[in-house]
């Protein structure tokens, strides 16, 4: 696209950059199809891999994702979960993904066969199934919390055009946010004590994860409270296998 060669990339303007990126695809269709590579030079394993070694040992981690992550991208891309058989399919191959689909039907029978099913399948993939690799891998070396957020989308009174959609975002990537920083009332409070609690004292308030005990705490729009194993069924239906993340929508040019 820029017409120019490894040996001299360094020498093209950042405009140029991005007017390239965009014209391999846009957002929302881009998102995800940049992200660093192992190089052996600047990054020399996977973060993950390094990270089960002990490359961050002794560092205490709490790792929080959202219940929807995903159903943030169904507004710039309504049909983002739609793509979930699709992705999985090209993943694994036909066999599996049925399999796996049909596991999402049983674990989520209150969703449809289309975009919400296709959400909590893209959110596992995207985030969930990687956090919680991360959780187990470092656990061996270091305290680790596990929490999930529920809630509504925090601060979103601050946007009135988001504001709009509040009803699609309960618990959307990033719905957490401003009741982290800023605190608010119900989960937003909840959420940021718990956050001052690990930032002051190491310690958010509830029991640690580890890889035979999975606690973790659920902030939900009434409350907080820990729930068991909450991402049971997320590492189940992902135990052994292994991918490479792209994006969900096929782009011309690009594998």
């Amino acid at each position: 696209m820029l017409g120019t060669t490894p040996e001299r990339i360094r020498s093209v303007p950042a405009g140029d950059f991005l007017a390239a990126q965009l014209a391999v695809a846009e957002p929302p269709r881009s998102t995800w199809l940049w992200r660093p590579s192992v190089d052996g030079v600047a990054l020399t394993s996977a973060p993950v891999t390094a990270i089960a070694a002990g490359a961050a040992a002794g560092v205490p981690l709490l790792l929080q994702t959202c219940a929807r992550e995903t159903a943030l991208y169904q507004l710039p891309g309504p049909d983002a979960a739609d793509r979930a058989a699709g992705v999985l399919t090209g993943y694994f191959g036909t066999e599996r993904a049925a399999a796996m689909l049909a596991s999402y039907a049983a674990a989520y029978p209150q969703l449809d066969e289309t975009a919400p099913r296709g959400v909590a399948v893209m959110s596992d993939e995207r985030y969930v199934v990687r956090t919680e690799r991360l959780a187990d891998a470092h656990a061996a070396h270091a305290p680790v919390w596990r929490s999930r957020y529920d809630g509504p989308y925090t601060g979103i009174a601050d946007d009135p055009e988001l504001a709009r959609y509040a009803g699609l975002l309960g618990g959307a990537h990033g719905g957490d946010g401003t009741g982290i920083w800023r605190g608010g009332d119900g989960p937003a409070a909840a959420l940021h004590d718990a956050w001052g609690a690990f930032a002051t004292t190491g310690d958010p308030g509830w029991p640690r994860y580890a890889a035979d005990v999975r606690p973790a705490m659920i902030f939900g729009a009434y409350g907080a409270q820990v729930g068991g194993d909450p991402f049971a069924h997320a590492r189940q239906a992902w135990d052994g296998l292994t991918w490479q993340p792209g994006t969900w929508w096929p782009v011309e040019g690009v594998s």
